[in-house]
């Protein structure tokens, strides 16, 4: 298994923020992500919280790698995302998909730097 399909089936798809830890180096920077409020995610502990909020807002996040591919020490998969938004205040249950490109650059077996690309606007405007 590719490392990001690992990254993202246990830290997404199983929800499991220790898996962040465990996956990632102290000081792995982070591009490309923000936070609906439009925080940046510069860094492996502001992406955890990036990981809670968005796992409190969403009942279930799961990513599928579509296609894959390992050069030397980067690891670049194609994704797309399913996540679905409970049913809250009048509002119905809505599921919301949307692709993606991650780069990570792996060190140590671990991720080093990730450069993000997801169509998170599509995402946001559901909330």
């Amino acid at each position: 298994m590719a490392f990001l399909e690992r990254w993202f089936d246990e830290v997404w798809n199983k929800r499991d923020e220790g898996a962040i830890d465990n996956l990632a180096l102290p000081n792995a920077i982070t591009h490309g992500l923000e936070h609906p409020e439009g925080d940046k995610v510069p860094d492996r502990e502001a992406f955890k919280d990036f990981h809670r909020k968005l796992c409190s807002i969403f009942s279930k996040i799961h990513i599928d790698v579509k296609h894959s591919i390992t050069v030397n020490d980067l690891d670049i998969a194609a994704c797309e995302v399913t996540a679905v938004l409970p049913a809250a205040n009048g509002r119905e249950e809505k599921t919301v998909k949307f692709t993606g490109l991650c780069v990570a650059r792996i060190k140590d077996g671990k991720l080093a730097e990730g450069w993000n690309h997801f169509d998170f606007p599509s995402m946001y405007q559901h909330l």
